[in-house]
């Protein structure tokens, strides 16, 4: 029984009743306050409703790479296919990024690729080292970019541009010395393999003075001195001595191969050609009936027998032939026997190269791809594109092959030529694949097998996808932004594949009321620790500057997150591993790579911590009536507030009062602290707050705004009498 209450009422007494809540689990802001249940709130921004039931505001983010400028530079808008000619300054737009994890390391490593105007850089996220690669000459990303690793490459899709691809690897050369001469850098490394403009990162070096630059980063090669050295040229205008040696005991000298465009075009078909040969002098003597070969042509050796069972797959050349014999050079031992298939290239038409397209993604050991270009101009070597007559169609490759595509036998339609097109491909399970249009969904299946057998079902005829990158899978279920909200979509059995009627983000339509509809189609989402996170363009922006999160264990909406900048717009999420944890991250517009939920105290502007912005976070409960639609005198609160562990708290506490609206404001953890501890709340100590409320109204809220650490909100109550009851009744 509450202090102050009765054990017994007349019938002229005013009841005092109270109503609060133990566990804050969802935001619903749809409905008035005073209709929402046990454990919703009306307002969570930049707060996580734990699993035991409290609501505290987010970790802050730390930050890579780059840096979280709190003020917008001049307004730039990254379009999805529209050409982007760069409007500011700055060389670190990006457009698209990636992960990469090599599956050759017994522990591997994950490096996050991100895609700028005229470079890819990536970042180690383990100890935040920055490697730098280059595209082909002349090639530059100017719209957004889709990334994706497969087949143990990197693949860059840009719309109307031929793909790149990377085969990745890392080199890493020992240094053995390292001097600096005025602003020149010698480093000696064996066998280095670099030459003058390749990109470079020196890691390891020490034994600078204090007030030195740091000889360690990215660097261009300004001088290959041989294979064992190299240089490069340091600003060191704060350097206190003109020349220094470096300590190089555990330095390396680290670089990347540089991005390629995918072969292109005219398509080729593997010939082969197949004989017992001897070798001699270090060639094999083919006789193969008009084999149709060229002095000096390029043929691959993909399979030997007997002693020529153990060399590997290579190319080599036709050095004598005759109409029906030639020889290619080899270099195994002299009367080396054995049976040897080549493999000799000729043009054919049905098949086609990798096309241009905006994004790819892997099935079933298939690359699947929207068909939306072909070739305008086809040259030995490269090739021009222009737009298909429809927007419908997907293609695939074959097998474990990510160049080869039958335009005849392996092209799908989707929607039949209606004034719909192909938004997204989202693979879902062995046999299925889910081919998202801007206004339908369509299940296409029999994808695993030799494709005779596929068949296109609609699951949807009038809702579509509006933004490729807010999809993700979870378990049996797909979520994804529509124009009407977050829909998601289900499987129940192999045959029965539904669409929720109601959108997932009904209860926070009002959150969504505010993005910008010219701008949805940029939205990004990720499913990460039992949480889809979906980045959007909210009040006017043309970027994605807030992030709305669903908690899958709380069933609801969780948070609207935002950073304190004006600058700040997400690009991608990624999810990397540092060590062996994973963790999620975003990369923004400026450039910047920070993760999330990940630091206590604010969020880093720099890549070396110190500077923070504040996070700032809001609490607002469900409205209390005391459940009952009479007014009430409400007249007293409690709060239960606990601090984290690593930092005492503090927040901003007030009443908001519906009908007549008054609010009761000027309270804080501390002020009402004041009799115990006349301070903020200590680290891992908790407190049952009270506080007078004394203003007469139909329903209570409670604000809480935190000033000071990550308070924890466990339990709010609101005490109350009804007030203005008749005491005569009319008959």
């Amino acid at each position: 029984m509450s202090e102050g209450s009765y054990r017994d009422y007349g019938s002229l007494d005013d009841r005092i009743g109270g109503e609060g809540d133990v566990i804050f689990r969802r935001i619903n802001s749809r409905l008035r306050g005073n209709q929402l249940n046990e454990g919703e709130v009306q307002v969570s921004e930049n707060g996580r409703m734990d699993v035991s039931g409290s609501w505290q505001p987010r970790k802050g983010l730390s930050t890579l790479y780059g840096s979280i400028t709190q003020t917008v530079t001049p307004s730039v808008t990254l379009p999805v296919a529209l050409p982007f000619t760069l409007g500011t300054s700055s060389p670190n737009l990006v457009f698209g990024a990636c992960v990469f994890t090599d599956p050759t390391s017994a522990l591997p490593d994950d490096f996050i690729f991100s895609a700028r105007a005229d470079s890819c850089t990536i970042i180690r996220p383990k100890d935040k080292v920055v490697f730098q690669t280059k595209y082909p000459t002349n090639y530059s990303v100017n719209r957004r970019v889709s990334m994706v690793q497969a087949f143990n490459k990197i693949f860059l899709f840009q719309a109307s541009k031929t793909p790149l691809e990377l085969s990745p690897t890392l080199t890493r050369a020992t240094i053995t010395s390292a001097t600096r001469l005025s602003s020149v850098i010698t480093i000696n490394s064996p066998a280095h393999g670099l030459v003058s403009g390749d990109l470079v990162t020196l890691t390891g070096l020490s034994g600078q003075a204090s007030t030195d630059p740091d000889p360690n980063g990215l660097y261009t090669v300004s001088t290959s001195g041989g294979p064992d050295v190299f240089t490069i040229v340091k600003d060191h205008s704060s350097a206190s001595v003109n020349s220094i040696t470096y300590s190089a005991s555990g330095a390396y000298a680290e670089y990347w191969n540089s991005f390629q465009e995918v072969q292109s075009g005219y398509y080729v078909m593997p010939s082969q050609l197949t004989d017992t040969v001897t070798a001699s002098n270090g060639e094999l003597l083919f006789t193969v009936n008009n084999h149709g070969l060229t002095l000096g042509q390029s043929l691959t050796l993909i399979q030997g027998t007997d002693g020529f069972s153990g060399v590997p797959e290579q190319e080599v050349r036709a050095t004598f032939i005759t109409p029906n014999t030639f020889k290619v050079n080899l270099a195994v031992k002299d009367n080396t026997t054995g049976i040897v298939t080549l493999v000799q290239k000729k043009p054919v038409s049905y098949l086609v190269h990798m096309p241009s397209t905006p994004f790819g993604v892997v099935n079933q050991r298939r690359f699947w791809m929207p068909y939306f270009y072909e070739e305008l101009n086809r040259g030995a070597t490269q090739v021009t594109w222009k737009d298909r007559s429809n927007k419908d169609e997907i293609i695939c490759s074959d097998v474990l092959d990510e160049n080869t595509y039958d335009v005849v036998g392996q092209r799908l339609r989707i929607t039949g030529g209606s004034n719909d097109f192909v938004q997204a491909i989202e693979p879902f399970t062995e046999d299925t694949l889910i081919v998202f249009a801007r206004r339908s969904i369509h299940k296409v299946s029999g994808v695993s097998g030799s494709l005779k057998d596929v068949s296109v079902n609609v699951v949807t005829p009038d809702l579509g996808c509006t933004a490729r990158k807010s999809i993700a899978q979870v378990g049996s279920k797909i979520l994804f932004l529509s124009d009407r909200g977050v829909y998601m979509i289900e499987y129940f059995d192999q045959y029965n594949l539904r669409g929720a009627e109601i959108p997932l983000s009904e209860s926070v339509q009002p959150i969504f009321d505010r993005v910008n509809v010219n701008y949805m189609d940029k939205a990004v989402g990720v499913y990460f620790n039992n949480r889809y996170y979906l980045a959007l363009s909210l009040d006017g922006n043309t970027e994605n500057s807030h992030i709305v999160i669903y908690n899958f264990i709380n069933q609801g909406w969780e948070s609207l997150d935002f950073v304190d900048s004006t600058a700040f717009f997400v690009i991608d999420f990624l999810v990397a591993r540092e060590n062996r944890q994973n963790n999620l991250y975003v990369t923004t517009t400026e450039g910047g790579i920070h993760r999330l939920d990940s630091v206590e105290g604010g969020d880093e502007t720099t890549t070396t911590g110190g500077t923070t912005l504040p996070v700032k976070s809001l609490f607002e409960s469900r409205a209390y009536d005391l459940n009952t639609m009479d007014r009430k005198q409400f007249t007293r609160a409690e709060i239960q507030v606990k601090s984290s562990d690593s930092a005492s708290s503090n927040a901003d506490i007030s009443f908001h009062i519906k009908d007549p609206d008054a609010t009761v404001e000027g309270l804080s953890i501390a002020n009402l602290l004041a009799e115990q501890y006349a301070s903020n709340l200590s680290a891992s100590k908790d407190a049952s707050l009270r506080s007078s409320v004394r203003s007469k109204g139909f329903s209570a809220s409670v604000r809480i705004k935190p000033t000071a650490g990550r308070p924890l909100v466990t339990a709010l109550k609101v005490d109350g009498r009804i007030t203005n009851r008749s005491t005569i009744s009319k008959t």
